[in-house]
Protein backbone atom coordinates (compact mmCIF):
# COMPACT_ATOMS: atom_id res chain seq x y z
CA UNK A 1 0.00 0.00 0.00
CA UNK A 2 1.27 3.42 -1.29
CA UNK A 3 1.37 6.19 1.75
CA UNK A 4 0.97 9.60 0.58
CA UNK A 5 2.97 12.37 2.50
CA UNK A 6 0.07 13.95 3.50
CA UNK A 7 -1.52 11.01 4.63
CA UNK A 8 1.94 10.43 6.68
CA UNK A 9 1.47 14.01 8.53
CA UNK A 10 -1.76 13.06 9.76
CA UNK A 11 -1.04 10.07 10.59
CA UNK A 12 1.82 11.06 12.95
CA UNK A 13 0.42 13.87 14.25
CA UNK A 14 -2.52 11.25 15.29
CA UNK A 15 0.21 9.20 16.99
CA UNK A 16 2.07 12.09 19.03
CA UNK A 17 -1.98 12.72 20.05
CA UNK A 18 -2.71 8.84 20.67
CA UNK A 19 0.43 8.31 22.25
CA UNK A 20 1.16 11.43 24.37
CA UNK A 21 4.83 12.49 22.94
CA UNK A 22 6.48 14.22 19.85
CA UNK A 23 7.24 11.23 16.81
CA UNK A 24 10.51 11.08 15.57
CA UNK A 25 8.44 11.44 12.02
CA UNK A 26 10.59 14.79 11.49
CA UNK A 27 13.93 13.21 12.36
CA UNK A 28 13.17 10.63 9.91
CA UNK A 29 12.71 13.24 7.08
CA UNK A 30 16.22 14.88 7.88
CA UNK A 31 15.03 17.36 10.26
CA UNK A 32 18.20 18.10 13.21
CA UNK A 33 15.01 19.77 15.54
CA UNK A 34 14.74 18.71 19.22
CA UNK A 35 11.19 17.84 19.42
CA UNK A 36 9.51 18.12 23.06
CA UNK A 37 8.76 14.21 24.14
CA UNK A 38 5.50 15.31 25.88
CA UNK A 39 2.17 15.94 24.05
CA UNK A 40 1.36 19.16 22.89
CA UNK A 41 -2.41 19.03 24.28
CA UNK A 42 -1.33 17.58 27.96
CA UNK A 43 -0.32 20.26 30.37
CA UNK A 44 0.67 18.22 33.17
CA UNK A 45 3.96 17.76 34.69
CA UNK A 46 5.69 14.96 32.72
CA UNK A 47 5.39 12.54 35.23
CA UNK A 48 1.61 12.63 34.78
CA UNK A 49 1.53 12.52 31.21
CA UNK A 50 0.76 8.68 30.87
CA UNK A 51 -2.66 9.23 33.13
CA UNK A 52 -3.57 11.97 31.23
CA UNK A 53 -3.12 10.28 27.72
CA UNK A 54 -5.15 7.20 29.02
CA UNK A 55 -7.73 9.00 30.29
CA UNK A 56 -7.80 11.26 27.07
CA UNK A 57 -7.71 8.10 24.77
CA UNK A 58 -10.35 6.78 26.97
CA UNK A 59 -12.31 9.33 26.27
CA UNK A 60 -11.56 9.07 22.78
CA UNK A 61 -12.62 5.79 22.28
CA UNK A 62 -15.68 6.20 24.34
CA UNK A 63 -16.80 9.10 21.60
CA UNK A 64 -15.78 7.10 19.35
CA UNK A 65 -17.77 4.05 20.07
CA UNK A 66 -20.24 6.59 20.99
CA UNK A 67 -20.52 8.16 17.19
CA UNK A 68 -20.06 4.70 16.18
CA UNK A 69 -23.43 3.46 17.97
CA UNK A 70 -25.72 6.57 16.52
CA UNK A 71 -24.45 6.06 13.16
CA UNK A 72 -25.08 2.42 13.31
CA UNK A 73 -28.86 3.86 14.85
CA UNK A 74 -29.19 6.44 12.11
CA UNK A 75 -29.00 3.42 9.65
CA UNK A 76 -31.67 0.81 11.44
CA UNK A 77 -33.86 4.08 11.37
CA UNK A 78 -33.55 4.74 7.86
CA UNK A 79 -33.74 1.26 6.35
CA UNK A 80 -37.07 0.83 8.54
CA UNK A 81 -38.28 3.87 7.20
CA UNK A 82 -37.60 2.82 3.56
CA UNK A 83 -39.19 -0.95 4.35
CA UNK A 84 -41.91 1.36 5.63
CA UNK A 85 -42.34 3.26 2.04
CA UNK A 86 -42.18 0.04 0.57
CA UNK A 87 -44.63 -1.40 2.67
CA UNK A 88 -47.11 1.58 1.89
CA UNK A 89 -46.52 1.64 -1.53
CA UNK A 90 -47.41 -2.60 -1.75
CA UNK A 91 -50.34 -1.61 0.71
CA UNK A 92 -51.08 0.91 -2.19
CA UNK A 93 -50.62 -1.19 -5.25
CA UNK A 94 -52.83 -3.66 -3.21
CA UNK A 95 -55.50 -1.48 -2.93
CA UNK A 96 -55.69 -0.27 -6.18
CA UNK A 97 -55.50 -3.80 -7.61
CA UNK A 98 -58.78 -4.72 -4.94
CA UNK A 99 -60.68 -1.76 -6.21
CA UNK A 100 -60.03 -2.64 -10.29
CA UNK A 101 -61.93 -6.43 -8.94
CA UNK A 102 -64.03 -4.63 -7.37
CA UNK A 103 -64.90 -2.14 -10.49
CA UNK A 104 -65.08 -5.12 -12.99
CA UNK A 105 -67.06 -7.14 -10.33
CA UNK A 106 -69.74 -4.34 -10.83
CA UNK A 107 -69.78 -3.95 -14.01
CA UNK A 108 -70.01 -7.55 -14.77
CA UNK A 109 -72.91 -7.65 -12.67
CA UNK A 110 -74.71 -5.17 -14.56
CA UNK A 111 -74.10 -6.90 -17.26
CA UNK A 112 -75.57 -9.83 -16.01
CA UNK A 113 -78.39 -7.81 -14.91
CA UNK A 114 -79.11 -6.14 -18.05
CA UNK A 115 -78.62 -9.51 -19.64
CA UNK A 116 -81.59 -10.63 -17.02
CA UNK A 117 -83.75 -8.47 -18.49
CA UNK A 118 -83.18 -8.73 -21.66
CA UNK A 119 -83.74 -12.26 -21.08
CA UNK A 120 -86.98 -11.35 -19.03
CA UNK A 121 -88.36 -9.01 -21.99
CA UNK A 122 -87.81 -12.26 -24.65
CA UNK A 123 -89.88 -14.18 -22.74
CA UNK A 124 -92.37 -11.99 -22.29
CA UNK A 125 -92.56 -11.69 -26.07
CA UNK A 126 -92.38 -14.97 -26.43
CA UNK A 127 -95.56 -15.87 -24.32
CA UNK A 128 -97.78 -13.02 -25.89
CA UNK A 129 -96.36 -14.42 -29.57
CA UNK A 130 -97.65 -18.09 -27.99
CA UNK A 131 -101.02 -16.94 -26.36
CA UNK A 132 -101.77 -14.68 -29.38
CA UNK A 133 -100.67 -17.90 -32.30
CA UNK A 134 -102.96 -20.61 -29.45
CA UNK A 135 -105.97 -18.04 -30.09
CA UNK A 136 -105.92 -17.51 -33.28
Amino acid sequence: MRVLPAATAATDAATTVMLGHATSASASRGSSCPRETRSPLSRAPPGETAEADAAHLSKSWSDLQKSWSEHVAKMHRDIDAKKAKLDAKKAERRAEDAEGDALFAIDYAYGTVEEAEYAVLDAISARLEADELATS
